[in-house]
This record gives C-alpha cells, structure tokens and sequence, in this order.
C-alpha cells in the first residue's frame, strides 16, 4: 500500500499552505505500507529542505530533490517549516496498490478532482 500526499498552496492540494514561499505543487509525500516516508520536490521555486542531522553546516538544512524521511522529521518548503507528524495527522489520502513511487505514475492512478461551477441560478453544481 502507498499513499501520496500532494503539498502546495493550490486548491487541488491534498495538504494545503498558505505561504508566498511555498510552490502551487510544491512536493509529494509518499507513505508507503510500512510506514517509511520519501519526499520529492517538483521542481520548486524556493526548494525543499530537511534537517541534516549527519553534518553540521551553517544553516542546519539540507536542499534536496528527494529524501527518505522519519515520522518525526520537520522538512522545509521555501520558508515555511512543517512536521511530517502534522501532515499524516491531518490528511487521508487514497490507497494506491503496487504503484512506483514515481510523481508522474502516482499522478496517474489518482483520480482527478471533481470540478464545480456556479449556474445562471447562482447555485454551485459540478461542471460535467
């Protein structure tokens, strides 16, 4: 079992932000069965950062594209800090069988987000 966790300040997020230095899909936390973590940076703007706990530099965080995390980390997106606790606390997100935990195959097996309008009558109804 693996689940995927999008972070970014865009609506479709499945972990929202609300900060000026987080990207719109910021990264992917990916859950796997046994309870390890991987964060992948898409490519952000400001970056994503975890503590390096192996060798002191001068800021204590290290720029990264993908890295295995503990429940316990505290990662960094742009400058907006997080605890990985706080995420699997307060989000559920959909099991995805034997799926790679790649970005582009878990986009893939995600079903896209249902899409709402308001109609001439003001009234808020999906768009299909």
């Amino acid at each position: 079992m693996v689940k995927r966790v999008l972070i970014g300040t865009s609506n479709d997020c499945d972990y929202r932000i609300d900060d000026k230095t987080v990207s719109r899909h910021h990264a992917d936390l990916i859950i796997k069965g046994d309870g390890s973590c991987l964060i992948i940076d898409h490519q952000s703007t400001n970056g994503t950062f975890v503590r390096d706990q192996t060798a002191p530099s001068s800021s204590g965080w290290k720029k990264i594209k993908q890295a295995p995390l503990k429940k316990n980390a505290v990662i960094m997106l742009g400058a907006f800090e997080l605890q990985i606790q706080d995420v699997l606390g307060s989000i559920q997100t959909p099991d995805l069988d034997k799926v790679d935990a790649k970005p582009k195959a878990l986009k893939k097996a995600l079903p896209k987000p249902e899409k709402f309008i308001r109609n001439a009558q003001g009234q808020i109804v999906p768009a299909n």
